[in-house]
């Protein structure tokens, strides 16, 4: 019995990371850090997941990204462990609002003027250019069109004349080259919120039941309302990296968007953001 329950604390220390801080034991799942960022994805948000992503979704997050984060002065958590443990909410929705929680404080930034998205102009690009960004939009990517498809052969076609529409570092770039700077300055508040370790625990114990280090990087709903919100959250702990994205839907009443709301309430932010439409 007694060598019975030895095996069994070995094998709950080695299936869970840990944050000997707080005294949480963080569930199985999630994903690695990277070693290889370093040159070639530093601005690459969720770059853990990177290889999970459709190609469409990996193009939309390695231009959007950095254009969220930046202007709110926020890292990029998924390449490497930070000094504590981090859980990072965002939402978008009528208003852009981050929730940062960590054993000692809770950091609520809210914009309040401007918008991080910046205005394309394609008339920044040459004739041909407009025509490649058109195609990569809408069909991105060229080279992943159905067989089944009318479209196929001319797809193809295109693509023999201008290999560069297969290279999604092209496809960046007419994008960035077609990006405005923001024209109104982009601004927003700070609200820092100290937290007692009790709370810290309760709230990341929500988290940690929810399901949510197993979930897909991106969940659905059955019907999404074309003006949905969307949130997301980021964990950063000492091995392990995890994001769940979710559009905000209306008959969601899962454990996990439950323990997101509580971290809404926990930053005081409830009567702004509810992700309980029926409540």
């Amino acid at each position: 019995m007694r060598l019975f329950l030895i095996i069994i604390l070995i094998f709950l220390v080695n299936s869970c990371t840990s944050d000997s801080r707080s005294n949480i034991v963080f569930p199985e799942g999630g994903y690695k850090y990277s070693k290889k960022f370093v040159t070639k994805a530093p601005k690459f948000y969720s770059y853990p997941i990177k290889d999970l992503m459709t190609k469409k979704d990996s193009i939309r997050m390695a231009y959007y990204g950095p254009l969220f984060f930046e202007p709110f002065s926020e890292p990029n958590l998924s390449l490497e462990p930070q000094s504590k443990s981090i859980f990072r909410f965002i939402y978008e929705g009528d208003i852009q609002v981050i929730i940062t929680l960590t054993e000692e404080i809770i950091i609520v930034k809210k914009a309040i003027k401007g918008n991080t998205y910046p205005n394309i102009d394609t008339t920044r690009l040459s004739k041909l250019e407009r025509f490649h960004l058109e195609l990569l939009d809408s069909h991105y990517p060229l080279n992943e069109i159905s067989n089944e498809s009318r479209w196929k052969n001319y797809y193809d076609s295109i693509c023999k004349v201008y290999p560069e529409l297969l290279n999604s570092q092209y496809y960046l770039y007419l994008k960035n080259k077609s990006t405005l700077p923001l024209g109104q300055k982009f601004v927003y508040t700070t609200k820092r919120i100290p937290i007692s370790k009790r709370e810290y625990r309760y709230l990341v114990n929500l988290i940690n039941s929810s399901g949510y280090w197993k979930l897909a990087y991106e969940t659905r709903c059955k019907d999404i309302p074309t003006d949905a919100a969307g949130f997301f959250l980021e964990a950063n702990t000492p091995e392990r990296y995890n994001a769940v994205h979710s559009p905000s839907c209306s008959n969601d009443t899962s454990t996990f968007t439950r323990a997101c709301q509580q971290l809404i309430k926990g930053a005081r932010m409830e009567k702004e953001i509810n992700l309980l439409w029926n409540n």
